[in-house]
């Protein structure tokens, strides 16, 4: 037991890694641009590049490698994105810097998914949800703790130098799983990607998708823009900003607690659509409240909270209903997301030319009132 929570911990670590290499650029942006003298928009390529190496790229990658051993094929992704980040650090140029951000956004992004069906395949089934959540707060630490501290360290080490100890974590990390990590058994092996494709003739396993993409383009709408949005509503709150931020981060750890007790006593499924309905409470009494500064924070807050509480459901569902072994389909969750992402931001920002920052509320509470719409048909199929 004590070896099987120390395993945990491992991922659970790696998944810090995983959340670093995403966002840490989004907290030095100005600095990176600095040190490599192109403007803080090209910069912003670094991370989008990332993010469109995981969508696409992740998917093709386990339909390639559909019938490979498990463990082994973790090992050589994880070791891939080790060098990714090699080549990050050591790029010559933006243009290749780029390339080994689209590597390492397909190569880290892959460990992910064979991370998680991992440790779905290593924990009871009454344990999945609280193992899940043990994982993904990982990713939660990387925005609480993680990237404020590669701000603060950014005066002593620059942008490389905190990719060197990311690496260092992943080499601890590659040798531990190498040592103590189990060869799944033969059997789990051969499920061919004909046989994952059987999955996508499940309705449960589509309304996860929709769920997944609408709920994602209106997280990523209202929080990629919340700080000007509650600066365009209450300028005062710009000497406390931070202390705001850091609400906002112990919002989606503790969401992300809550979420995997929730799913192991309810339900994935159930759980969603309380996700779904918290997410859309909160978003109309911010509409409601809109001119009291303590009640827009809080019920902001809360709607990080249960974004996050919902999150951890979408592919502790898929595996549930699919298999820990159906990579393929496990991915397209992540594909989802990272579009779901692209497109929301993307609205907001044509929502923020054409009609002002404070519209993008209205287009998270489309989306969560959508969300609440698709699981209460979800939670009705047999």
């Amino acid at each position: 037991m004590k070896k099987t929570q120390l395993t945990l911990t491992v991922f659970m670590l790696m998944n810090f890694v995983i959340g670093m290499s995403a966002m840490v650029f989004g907290g030095i942006l100005d600095q990176v641009a600095l040190s490599l003298n192109v403007s803080v928009a090209l910069t912003g390529l670094l991370a989008t590049t990332f993010s469109v190496g995981a969508a696409i790229g992740v998917p093709i990658i386990l339909i390639v490698f559909a019938k490979a051993n498990r463990k082994r094929l973790m090992l050589i992704l994880l070791a891939l994105s080790i060098f990714s980040n090699v080549a990050t650090i050591l790029a010559p140029n933006f243009i290749l810097l780029l390339v080994a951000r689209t590597l390492m956004g397909i190569t880290i992004n892959g460990y992910g998914v064979m991370a998680i069906s991992t440790v779905i395949s290593l924990s009871d089934k009454d344990r999945q949800g609280r193992s899940l959540a043990f994982l993904i707060m990982g990713n939660a630490l990387a925005m609480l703790v993680g990237v404020p501290l590669a701000r603060a360290l950014s005066g002593i080490l620059d942008w490389r130098g905190i990719f060197w100890i990311l690496n260092g974590l992943s080499f601890s990390a590659f040798i531990y799983f190498a040592l103590v990590l189990p060869n799944p058994r033969d059997e789990t092996e051969k499920m061919s990607i004909l046989d994952q494709f059987d999955y996508l003739k499940s309705i449960k396993v589509w309304t996860i998708y929709i769920f997944t993409l609408v709920m994602f383009s209106g997280f990523a709408a209202l929080n990629t823009f919340v700080t000007p949005f509650l600066l365009d509503r209450f300028p005062d709150l710009n000497p406390i900003m931070s202390l705001v931020l850091v609400g906002l981060g112990f919002a989606s750890f503790i969401g992300n607690n809550i979420g995997g007790h929730l799913s192991d006593r309810i339900g994935y499924s159930k759980s969603m659509l309380v996700g779904a309905a918290l997410q859309t409470v909160n978003i109309l009494l911010v509409i409601v409240l809109r001119n009291f500064t303590l009640f827009n924070i809080l019920f902001i807050i809360f709607y990080i909270m249960s974004a996050w509480l919902t999150g951890l459901q979408l592919n502790l569902g898929i595996m549930q209903e699919t298999h820990h072994d159906a990579r393929f389909i496990i991915s397209l969750t992540g594909t989802s997301i990272q579009l779901g992402s692209a497109i929301g931001s993307s609205i907001a920002a044509l929502i923020v030319a054409n009609f002002g920052i404070q519209s993008i509320i209205f287009f998270t509470l489309a989306t969560a009132l959508l969300t609440v719409v698709i699981q209460s048909f979800a939670v009705r199929i047999r």
